[in-house]
Protein backbone atom coordinates (compact mmCIF):
# COMPACT_ATOMS: atom_id res chain seq x y z
CA UNK A 1 0.00 0.00 0.00
CA UNK A 2 2.93 2.31 1.13
CA UNK A 3 4.23 1.73 -2.45
CA UNK A 4 0.93 2.34 -4.60
CA UNK A 5 0.69 5.53 -2.18
CA UNK A 6 4.10 6.61 -3.60
CA UNK A 7 3.06 6.39 -6.91
CA UNK A 8 0.03 8.03 -6.22
CA UNK A 9 2.30 11.29 -4.97
CA UNK A 10 4.52 11.05 -8.20
CA UNK A 11 1.74 10.51 -10.36
CA UNK A 12 0.64 13.53 -8.73
CA UNK A 13 3.70 15.44 -9.61
CA UNK A 14 3.94 14.98 -13.02
CA UNK A 15 0.48 16.08 -13.38
CA UNK A 16 2.12 19.62 -13.15
CA UNK A 17 2.72 21.39 -16.13
CA UNK A 18 5.56 23.19 -17.89
CA UNK A 19 3.98 26.78 -16.98
CA UNK A 20 3.80 26.22 -13.31
CA UNK A 21 7.26 25.92 -12.59
CA UNK A 22 7.55 29.44 -12.86
CA UNK A 23 4.69 29.26 -9.55
CA UNK A 24 6.05 26.41 -7.58
CA UNK A 25 2.71 26.78 -4.57
CA UNK A 26 0.58 26.83 -7.66
CA UNK A 27 2.42 23.46 -9.32
CA UNK A 28 2.28 21.85 -5.27
CA UNK A 29 -1.48 22.22 -5.62
CA UNK A 30 -2.13 20.37 -8.46
CA UNK A 31 0.76 18.20 -7.63
CA UNK A 32 -1.39 17.71 -4.52
CA UNK A 33 -4.66 17.57 -6.41
CA UNK A 34 -3.57 15.10 -9.07
CA UNK A 35 -2.65 12.61 -5.97
CA UNK A 36 -5.87 12.81 -4.94
CA UNK A 37 -7.44 12.11 -8.31
CA UNK A 38 -5.18 9.51 -8.65
CA UNK A 39 -6.64 7.72 -5.21
CA UNK A 40 -9.76 7.99 -6.57
CA UNK A 41 -9.19 6.37 -9.47
CA UNK A 42 -7.43 3.55 -7.85
CA UNK A 43 -10.60 3.47 -5.38
CA UNK A 44 -13.10 3.29 -8.16
CA UNK A 45 -11.43 -0.14 -9.89
CA UNK A 46 -11.31 -1.56 -6.49
CA UNK A 47 -15.25 -0.91 -5.78
CA UNK A 48 -15.52 -2.08 -9.34
CA UNK A 49 -13.86 -5.48 -8.64
CA UNK A 50 -16.09 -5.72 -5.45
CA UNK A 51 -18.87 -4.92 -7.71
CA UNK A 52 -17.78 -8.35 -10.15
CA UNK A 53 -17.64 -10.38 -7.14
CA UNK A 54 -20.73 -9.74 -5.55
CA UNK A 55 -22.25 -10.26 -8.90
CA UNK A 56 -20.49 -14.03 -8.89
CA UNK A 57 -22.79 -14.37 -5.25
CA UNK A 58 -26.12 -13.39 -7.13
CA UNK A 59 -25.14 -15.77 -9.51
CA UNK A 60 -24.94 -18.47 -6.96
CA UNK A 61 -28.09 -17.39 -5.45
CA UNK A 62 -30.42 -17.74 -8.65
CA UNK A 63 -28.74 -21.33 -8.63
CA UNK A 64 -30.56 -22.09 -5.45
CA UNK A 65 -34.66 -23.61 -5.52
CA UNK A 66 -36.82 -22.51 -2.64
CA UNK A 67 -35.88 -24.02 0.43
CA UNK A 68 -32.34 -23.00 -0.15
CA UNK A 69 -33.19 -19.63 -1.05
CA UNK A 70 -35.34 -19.83 2.40
CA UNK A 71 -32.79 -20.92 4.17
CA UNK A 72 -30.47 -18.31 2.74
CA UNK A 73 -32.79 -15.60 3.80
CA UNK A 74 -33.51 -16.78 7.70
CA UNK A 75 -29.30 -17.09 7.74
CA UNK A 76 -29.02 -14.13 7.07
CA UNK A 77 -31.84 -12.47 8.71
CA UNK A 78 -30.12 -14.42 12.15
CA UNK A 79 -26.95 -13.13 12.03
CA UNK A 80 -28.26 -9.75 11.37
CA UNK A 81 -30.82 -9.90 13.97
CA UNK A 82 -27.87 -11.39 16.59
CA UNK A 83 -25.46 -8.42 15.60
CA UNK A 84 -28.08 -5.78 16.02
CA UNK A 85 -28.77 -7.31 19.71
CA UNK A 86 -25.21 -7.46 20.46
CA UNK A 87 -24.52 -3.45 19.33
CA UNK A 88 -27.99 -2.73 21.24
CA UNK A 89 -26.72 -4.39 24.86
CA UNK A 90 -22.46 -3.55 24.24
CA UNK A 91 -21.89 -1.12 21.50
CA UNK A 92 -21.76 2.54 21.35
CA UNK A 93 -23.58 4.89 18.98
CA UNK A 94 -20.07 4.53 16.69
CA UNK A 95 -20.21 1.15 16.64
CA UNK A 96 -24.01 1.34 16.25
CA UNK A 97 -23.62 3.17 12.73
CA UNK A 98 -20.05 1.28 11.62
CA UNK A 99 -22.55 -2.30 12.01
CA UNK A 100 -25.35 -0.52 10.24
CA UNK A 101 -22.81 0.16 7.22
CA UNK A 102 -21.16 -3.27 7.94
CA UNK A 103 -25.53 -4.89 7.48
CA UNK A 104 -25.76 -3.34 4.13
CA UNK A 105 -24.46 -5.57 1.75
CA UNK A 106 -26.41 -9.13 3.83
CA UNK A 107 -29.51 -6.57 3.87
CA UNK A 108 -29.14 -6.01 -0.22
CA UNK A 109 -28.69 -9.71 -0.61
CA UNK A 110 -31.97 -10.87 1.60
CA UNK A 111 -34.02 -8.19 -1.18
CA UNK A 112 -32.44 -10.23 -4.31
CA UNK A 113 -33.04 -13.39 -2.54
CA UNK A 114 -36.37 -12.31 -1.57
CA UNK A 115 -37.65 -10.91 -5.29
CA UNK A 116 -36.26 -13.85 -6.79
CA UNK A 117 -39.21 -15.77 -4.29
CA UNK A 118 -41.40 -13.50 -6.08
CA UNK A 119 -40.64 -13.98 -9.77
CA UNK A 120 -37.77 -11.70 -10.28
CA UNK A 121 -34.86 -13.09 -12.66
CA UNK A 122 -31.79 -11.00 -12.20
CA UNK A 123 -29.92 -10.00 -15.36
CA UNK A 124 -26.90 -10.88 -15.05
CA UNK A 125 -25.73 -8.31 -17.88
CA UNK A 126 -25.97 -5.51 -14.95
CA UNK A 127 -23.48 -5.09 -12.36
CA UNK A 128 -24.72 -5.24 -9.07
CA UNK A 129 -26.03 -1.90 -7.67
CA UNK A 130 -28.46 -1.82 -10.61
CA UNK A 131 -29.17 -5.80 -9.84
CA UNK A 132 -30.42 -4.68 -6.39
CA UNK A 133 -32.24 -1.70 -7.23
CA UNK A 134 -34.24 -3.86 -10.10
CA UNK A 135 -34.97 -5.66 -6.94
CA UNK A 136 -36.25 -3.46 -4.84
CA UNK A 137 -38.43 -2.39 -7.64
CA UNK A 138 -40.06 -5.54 -8.12
CA UNK A 139 -40.93 -6.06 -4.42
CA UNK A 140 -42.69 -2.72 -4.09
CA UNK A 141 -44.74 -3.18 -7.18
CA UNK A 142 -45.90 -6.36 -5.33
CA UNK A 143 -46.94 -4.20 -2.06
CA UNK A 144 -43.92 -5.85 -0.49
CA UNK A 145 -41.69 -2.65 0.04
CA UNK A 146 -38.08 -3.12 1.21
CA UNK A 147 -37.47 -1.92 4.21
CA UNK A 148 -34.30 -3.18 4.61
CA UNK A 149 -34.35 -5.69 7.35
CA UNK A 150 -36.91 -3.33 9.56
CA UNK A 151 -40.35 -2.41 10.13
CA UNK A 152 -40.99 1.10 8.79
CA UNK A 153 -40.42 3.97 11.92
CA UNK A 154 -42.86 6.09 12.82
CA UNK A 155 -42.28 9.62 12.92
CA UNK A 156 -42.53 10.28 16.56
CA UNK A 157 -40.21 7.41 17.41
CA UNK A 158 -37.62 9.14 15.05
CA UNK A 159 -38.17 12.46 16.66
CA UNK A 160 -37.30 10.82 19.82
CA UNK A 161 -34.18 9.30 18.94
CA UNK A 162 -33.44 12.80 17.29
CA UNK A 163 -33.63 14.39 20.91
CA UNK A 164 -32.20 11.82 22.52
CA UNK A 165 -29.18 12.70 20.40
CA UNK A 166 -28.98 15.93 20.28
CA UNK A 167 -26.33 17.92 22.41
CA UNK A 168 -27.55 20.64 24.74
CA UNK A 169 -25.57 24.03 24.69
CA UNK A 170 -25.87 25.10 28.42
CA UNK A 171 -28.47 23.89 31.05
CA UNK A 172 -31.46 25.78 29.89
CA UNK A 173 -30.87 23.90 26.55
CA UNK A 174 -30.70 20.44 28.14
CA UNK A 175 -34.26 21.32 30.23
CA UNK A 176 -35.70 22.28 27.19
CA UNK A 177 -34.53 19.34 25.49
CA UNK A 178 -35.45 17.12 28.60
CA UNK A 179 -39.10 19.05 28.37
CA UNK A 180 -39.68 18.01 24.79
CA UNK A 181 -38.48 14.33 25.21
CA UNK A 182 -41.14 13.82 28.03
CA UNK A 183 -43.78 15.37 26.43
CA UNK A 184 -42.36 12.76 23.53
CA UNK A 185 -42.17 9.66 25.47
CA UNK A 186 -46.27 10.56 26.83
CA UNK A 187 -47.38 10.50 23.27
CA UNK A 188 -45.80 7.49 22.09
CA UNK A 189 -46.96 5.75 24.92
CA UNK A 190 -50.43 7.24 24.40
CA UNK A 191 -50.47 5.83 20.74
CA UNK A 192 -49.06 2.94 21.47
CA UNK A 193 -45.88 2.94 20.09
CA UNK A 194 -42.23 1.98 22.02
CA UNK A 195 -39.08 2.54 20.52
CA UNK A 196 -38.29 -0.90 21.29
CA UNK A 197 -41.11 -2.04 18.89
CA UNK A 198 -40.31 0.32 16.30
CA UNK A 199 -37.00 -1.46 15.96
CA UNK A 200 -38.42 -5.27 16.37
CA UNK A 201 -36.31 -6.76 13.37
CA UNK A 202 -37.55 -8.19 10.55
Amino acid sequence: MAHALAQIAETGAHQASARDVLDQPLANQRARAGAGVALATMLIDETQQQSRKLHQYVESLMALDVDGRKGFIDYLGQVMKERKALVKENGTTLYKKIEASAGVRLSEFRTIAKSIGEGFVPDLTQNYHTIVGMARELLASKGKKDNRGRKPTHGLVKAMKYLEKLEALDEMDEAMIQTLLAAAQKMAVEAGLTVEAEEAPM
